[in-house]
């Protein structure tokens, strides 16, 4: 009964792991949608990157380009002074207008990193539920039994979760449903995960759905924009 118990939830969790990574490929990752999704991020992730490298290629010119009229402008005082204040009205102007620059950049880029992400989030909240319902579906079958046997007594903390559901009288060493179902999702459906979950780019952020544009929009709409925004700084503080 303990082999048999262990190998049905094994083959549940890696099967409900698998076959919603095949959907979430089919329903959403093999659309054209998503694909132009991941290439807009693409794209602003590289017009960023150009803006940094060429500020920066102008920064380490920059003290090249000072040393070589340095001394030129021997002759005197005043006229160094008033060299070196329109090299830097003319040095701040240029900053700020890069600054500017890589500023829309990087807003470009964390708006279609979070599009991104969201497309991940639908298939990451189904697959939460599908897996919640078959952990309640896997604990009313083996309710009360005790699907494994561990070759030692664990201490008092790590008990409350591996007799978690078991009666009293039952061995100190005897595992219920819980314990095994979270020792397969913490190796056969990472496993799996691996092999077939589709992951989103290098440089995507993890965010949930309220951060999409979508929903900021209909939050602006009904008018608790602002009030959404205070309840999560109060939530996350």
């Amino acid at each position: 009964m303990t082999i048999d118990a262990i190998i049905d939830v094994v083959i549940w969790t890696a099967s409900a792991q698998i076959v919603t990574d095949l959907a979430a490929r089919y329903l959403v990752y093999n659309k054209e949608s998503y694909q132009r999704t991941v290439s807009n991020f693409e794209r602003a992730k590289a017009r960023r990157d150009k803006i940094v490298s060429s500020l920066s290629a102008s920064e380490s010119s920059t003290p090249a380009t000072q040393n070589a009229t340095t001394p030129s402008s021997s002759s005197g005082l005043p006229n160094k002074k008033g060299k070196k204040a329109s090299q830097k009205s003319s040095g701040g102007g240029g900053l700020s207008s890069q600054q500017k620059k890589i500023d829309k950049a990087e807003e470009d880029v964390a708006v279609a990193s979070t599009d991104v992400a969201a497309r991940h989030s639908v298939p990451g909240f189904g697959r939460s539920v599908l897996f919640l319902i078959l952990f309640r579906v896997m604990g009313a079958k083996y309710a009360g039994q005790a699907v494994a046997v561990l070759p030692f007594v664990p201490i008092s903390f790590f008990r409350k979760f591996t007799k978690r559901g078991l009666p009293e009288e039952f061995p100190d060493n005897c595992c219920s449903i819980l314990f095994v179902y979270m020792m397969c999702t913490l190796s056969v459906r990472v496993l799996a995960g691996q092999i077939f979950t589709v992951h989103p780019p290098s440089g995507v952020r993890s965010t949930s759905f309220m951060d999409t544009a979508k929903a900021q929009k209909l939050m602006k709409s009904f008018g608790v924009e602002e009030e959404l925004k205070e309840a999560r700084k109060m939530f996350s503080s």
